[in-house]
């Protein structure tokens, strides 16, 4: 990080306020603007974070994904065929916590790939690259890893940007452990409007004469908040949906 200079130190500090928005208000598309920026930043040419359960065996198991600039038909294959069974990156990031080379997690995983993978790599140009791997805070038994993997088609590019990421990923995990755990919600747009004017005070018989629907229709939205929420009235379904980001 050395060569960069302050413009580039600045450009940093944005990206570090907006991963910190992004946490306190979880949006999914505010997110991929933020990887896409990162990306941009850091200079490879795909970027991908997954969210790892390592509980069993150190078996990897992906409970949420982003990616940006890998094809689709590498995605589809990884998917398909699971090859994050014994992808090597996978296997090194449930131990090792930081940054590495993919070239390294090759030989630190102690797997060896099966030749559908090697040849899927080869063909996909996923040869060149750099991880890194962060706890996720909120795990206290520390099985629940962050993994990011950023395409870098040389060693002095994947350097640099393994560097800056590792400055990055504290608030960029905390960014995807956000929109995550809104996304466990699932609330929908209709909901989570309707809890907008219950927290401005509205009662259902108001709430239904400024959505254009019967009182009946918005109490049988406020059943489905509360039980989607795992509460039992009002203010407690406001409170909750505040700490998840899902209103403001």
């Amino acid at each position: 990080m050395a060569s960069r200079g302050k413009r580039d130190f600045f450009l940093l500090g944005n990206l570090v306020a907006d991963a910190y928005r992004v946490a306190d208000r979880p949006c999914c598309a505010n997110f991929k603007n933020l990887l896409c920026d990162a990306l941009n930043f850091c200079g490879g040419d795909a970027i991908s974070v997954l969210l790892c359960d390592y509980s069993v065996d150190n078996f990897p198991i992906i409970k949420k994904s982003f990616c940006y600039g890998f094809e689709k038909k590498w995605l589809s294959l990884y998917v398909e065929r699971e090859f994050f069974r014994f992808d090597p990156v996978l296997k090194v990031a449930g131990k090792h916590k930081g940054v590495f080379s993919w070239e390294w997690a090759l030989g630190a995983s102690q797997v060896i790939p099966p030749a559908a993978f090697v040849e899927a790599l080869n063909k996909y140009g996923l040869l060149s690259g750099f991880s890194f791997s962060i706890s996720d805070p909120v795990d206290v038994s520390r099985c629940s890893v962050v993994v990011f993997s950023v395409k870098a088609d040389c060693k002095e590019k994947w350097k640099d940007g393994a560097q800056l990421l590792s400055v990055l990923a504290p608030t960029l995990r905390d960014a995807f452990i956000s929109v995550w755990e809104r996304d466990k919600v699932f609330l929908s747009d209709r909901e989570i409007e309707i809890l907008g004017w219950v927290k401005e005070g509205k009662t259902a018989w108001e709430i239904a004469m400024i959505i254009g629907v019967v009182e009946a229709t918005v109490k049988f939205h406020l059943k489905k908040i509360y039980k989607k929420l795992n509460v039992v009235n009002k203010a407690q379904a406001i409170a909750k949906a505040i700490d998840l980001g899902a209103i403001r």
